[in-house]
């Protein structure tokens, strides 16, 4: 991050470095992506708002018998939305740690931005499918206590 010093590493800058590590992304990321990432999570914290991302991901089922049986998520959109959780927790505590007056507030949350409805023509599914399909990630998202 090109920092004078150390001590000049702070809140945004761990919180980047522990979401492109790569237990959480793969591939490469470039700095200056890195340096953006860091420079909008800095506005939202010195702002005091929580880091609000926003993933394109889980439109619907990809109906294929060699991956699925059925039309609703499985346990690997279930682990996905997990991991979502996971970072999303790591994110809350490292702010809480770097301004611990948020401390008791949710400071950090994925929107999970899914649209079937788009897709839904091109892979053969109704408009009922694709609602059932993102009923079911409610759901999961519920059970794994990551709903609003």
């Amino acid at each position: 991050f090109e920092l004078s010093s150390p001590n000049a590493v702070g809140t945004a800058e761990f919180i980047t470095e522990a979401l492109f590590d790569d237990w959480f992304k793969k591939g490469h990321v470039s700095k200056e992506d890195r340096v953006h990432f860091r420079d909008h999570v800095k506005a939202q914290i010195d702002q005091g708002k929580p880091v609000t991302m926003a993933i394109p991901m889980l439109p619907n089922k990809i109906s294929c018998p060699l991956k699925s049986r059925g039309k609703l998520p499985c346990l690997a959109e279930a682990g996905l939305l997990a991991r979502l959780g996971e970072m999303a927790g790591i994110v809350n505590e490292l702010y809480h740690e770097g301004k611990p007056e948020a401390a008791g507030k949710q400071m950090a949350q994925f929107i999970v931005v899914g649209d079937g409805m788009r897709f839904k023509n091109s892979l053969k599914n109704t408009r009922a499918t694709v609602d059932s399909y993102q009923r079911a990630l409610r759901w999961w998202a519920a059970q794994l206590g990551l709903a609003e």
